[in-house]
């Protein structure tokens, strides 16, 4: 959790008799505080009708938001008591990126079948914006956040590209198996290649 003081994770009930006698069914997700007993922790989601789907609990930076991400997104602020479907699953793949000023950041290929990165007011969910648009012509590989920018890695033909929303770029010869990256100390930013 952004306050250090526990973690989320996800669980399934422990078997009641040998570890191979029962299905991995009902996943959970938990919150553990830091020095407690285990027995303590807070189930914070569980889907009663779908026993094989899974999840993972993603906090907000600022400590604000929580989201259940599986097969759709689920979100709250941490104060309420239940979680609402903010993009619902199985249509499109969902993958959050960021989240700041009550804004969700979220990599999906809705109507983009090579990806583009989305914006999404949590506070009027009707509200989407295009943050980096589908490219036709390179696949969005992925995004991360570094030095205050949105990083996207697209790769086309062998190569991969790193730009930031405010247009920065480099660019490596990276082959289809290698990995490209972007990292930042102090603002300054490089790239680097991974194969």
């Amino acid at each position: 959790a952004p306050d250090s003081k526990g973690f989320y994770y996800s669980a399934y009930d422990a078997p009641k008799k040998s570890a191979y006698s029962s299905k991995n069914e009902f996943q959970k997700v938990y919150y553990h505080e830091l020095g407690t007993p285990q027995s303590a922790d807070k189930l914070v989601y569980e889907d009663k009708a779908h026993p094989l789907r899974y999840f993972s609990a993603v906090p907000s930076e600022d400590g604000k938001w929580l989201f259940i991400v599986g097969s759709e997104i689920l979100y709250k602020k941490v104060s309420e008591p239940k979680f609402r479907t903010l993009l619902p699953g199985f249509k499109a793949d969902y993958m959050p990126v960021d989240c700041k000023d009550d804004q969700l950041y979220y990599v999906t290929n809705e109507d983009a079948s090579n990806y583009a990165l989305m914006k999404i007011d949590l506070n009027r969910p009707s509200r989407i914006e295009t943050v980096i648009p589908e490219d036709g012509k390179s696949l969005l590989d992925g995004v991360g956040t570094a030095g205050g920018y949105h990083c996207r890695t697209a790769r086309r033909a062998g190569f991969a590209s790193t730009t930031t929303t405010a247009g920065w770029c480099v660019r490596s010869n990276c082959p289809p198996s290698g990995r490209s990256g972007v990292s930042t100390a102090r603002r300054r930013m490089r790239s680097f290649t991974i194969r």
